[in-house]
């Protein structure tokens, strides 16, 4: 990692994470997300084949299906997180 103080950091991170990349980016290195995401407890890792440095752009087909795939266990009902009761009010 280029910071060294990034990795302990990173570990203090206590939300679900999604480290996506494109495996073919010829401007970053391919260890740093790596380093990243094991930094990360509980993280994962997704190199996308054939993108680059911007997937949402060059292949968003290829990462939708895959930041869909992470978010979908992770999602919370957004009326619970606010306390709100099936008709809307305040539960």
């Amino acid at each position: 990692m280029a910071n060294p103080t990034l990795s302990g950091r990173l570990a203090g991170l206590a939300h679900p994470t999604l480290v996506a990349r494109g495996a073919s980016d010829e401007v970053l290195d391919f260890d740093y997300d790596r380093a990243y995401a094991q930094s990360i407890p509980g993280a994962e890792f997704r190199p996308l084949q054939g993108t680059g440095q911007l997937p949402q752009s060059q292949t968003p087909e290829q990462l939708l299906p895959v930041v869909r795939d992470f978010a979908e266990p992770h999602a919370v009902d957004p009326a619970a997180v606010m306390g709100l009761s099936a008709d809307g009010g305040r539960g």
